[in-house]
């Protein structure tokens, strides 16, 4: 099954993609506020083996790297 996410009257919601409804209306599985909280749980649907950990850690690592650059300018021009 494929699991997608559109926005509708202010709420990302989740649908089922259309090769896999038998019923003329769409099936919705659940709606969220944020784009990224549905997206996330569509790709949990899509992928039964997603692993949000891993994409977390992802994130910080790119964020104290970011951090990390910053520090070293910061010091690099107080040096000069």
């Amino acid at each position: 099954m494929k699991w997608y996410v559109k926005k509708v009257k202010g709420k990302w919601r989740i649908y089922l993609d259309e090769k896999f409804v038998k019923e003329k209306e769409p099936v919705s599985y659940g709606s969220a506020l944020s784009k990224k909280v549905a997206t996330t749980f569509a790709n949990r649907l899509n992928n039964p083996l997603h692993d949000d950990f891993k994409i977390e850690k992802k994130e910080e690592n790119k964020n104290e790297n970011k951090k990390d650059n910053s520090r070293k300018y910061a010091q690099n021009k107080k040096q000069s």
